[in-house]
């Protein structure tokens, strides 16, 4: 009997880690985490402002992204925010996060981007702790990155000398993050 117990429980913790492993979740403003497939993109690929989350086969449920939080499919990780100039409430991905910056991605959705017949995605940088967002403009990107990490002189120049494409942003970050930790330790 404790055999048949112990092999019952074994399979059951099985079941419920494997379910956790490849389900995804979100989190909501009212402090919910919610598991289940996910649906966050148009059938044309486009970011919506919304998500719907399937928990199972009689459960689903559809949030605005102002009552998300954040939400997780993956290895993405996506949280809500309001762009500058908007009123609504969109999702940004993580695209690289550390101890004192954080680096996201905006897709603009077409209804509101400048460039009509291309996929428009802002980077955004941000203070860890800081509210406020640096719009990484496309034309001045590595200008604007060199000056708020013109404490690193060495990654301010090889941002400017262009060792560093813009799709490799995230590792500019990821250096700076490195950097700033290994000077914090030593003192």
């Amino acid at each position: 009997m404790k055999k048949l117990f112990f092999i019952f429980i074994g399979i059951l913790g099985t079941g419920l880690f494997a379910q956790r492993l490849t389900d995804h979740f979100v989190v909501t403003t009212k402090g919910d985490t919610l598991y289940g497939h996910l649906k966050y993109q148009s059938s044309e690929g486009e970011l919506h402002n919304q998500i719907k989350i399937k928990v199972n086969d009689t459960l689903k449920y559809t949030f605005k992204a102002s009552e998300i939080v954040y939400f997780e499919e993956g290895l993405n990780e996506y949280y809500s925010f309001v762009p500058d100039g908007q009123k609504e409430h969109f999702f940004m991905r993580l695209w690289a996060s550390g101890e004192f910056y954080e680096l996201f991605e905006w897709e603009v959705p077409a209804s509101i981007s400048k460039k009509k017949n291309l996929i428009e995605y802002r980077p955004l940088l941000r203070k860890k702790g800081d509210t406020e967002f640096i719009d990484l403009i496309h034309h001045n990107w590595k200008k604007q990155l060199a000056h708020e990490f013109k404490d690193y002189t060495e990654l301010s120049t090889d941002i400017l000398k262009g060792r560093y494409p813009m799709d490799e942003m995230n590792h500019i970050i990821d250096r700076y993050n490195e950097w700033k930790e290994d000077l914090n330790d030593g003192f």
